[in-house]
């Protein structure tokens, strides 16, 4: 039994969190060609599938490593920052968008439902953070800071 195109286009989407105009700008498309392929007016080159495919599988594999070293952690709570901007997403995560680190979050939240959610708040974060530098332990650090003020 085959898949409808535009169907399994639009499972894609929402499994790799992208809308229709970044899931464009990731393949090198105009917005108006995503959503022809959307709405089946068009169906979309195997490549877009196939590209899209990866991306879910790359946000997988991500997830499970999350999981993987929280498993192997000795702390008492495992906390992950949740990200609701482009801008917040840091280059290190290496994911291309906001909504693709909310689809990797999501992937967490489901193998490890005792994970501590915290909102990333870049003006409280520098704050913090004052003259030092970035860093991914900065940022969890100030993640653990939040959880116990609560």
């Amino acid at each position: 039994m085959r898949s409808d195109p535009p169907a399994q286009l639009a499972v894609l989407l929402a499994m790799t969190g992208l809308t229709q105009t970044d899931a464009a700008a990731l393949l090198g498309v105009a917005g108006r060609s995503m959503r022809r392929w959307i709405e089946g007016a068009q169906p979309p080159p195997a490549v877009v599938i196939e590209r899209l495919a990866a991306l879910a599988r790359e946000l997988d594999q991500v997830a499970d490593q999350l999981v993987s070293a929280i498993n192997q952690e000795e702390s008492e709570q495992a906390i992950l920052l949740v990200y609701r901007r482009d801008d917040d997403v840091p280059a290190w995560t290496g994911l291309r968008t906001a909504g693709c680190h909310l689809a990797m979050v999501r992937r967490v939240v489901e193998r490890r439902p005792d994970v501590q959610l915290v909102s990333y708040h870049p003006g409280a974060y520098r704050r913090w953070r004052g003259c030092r530098p970035d860093s991914e332990q900065m940022r969890a650090g100030w993640a653990a800071s939040c959880l116990a003020r609560l």
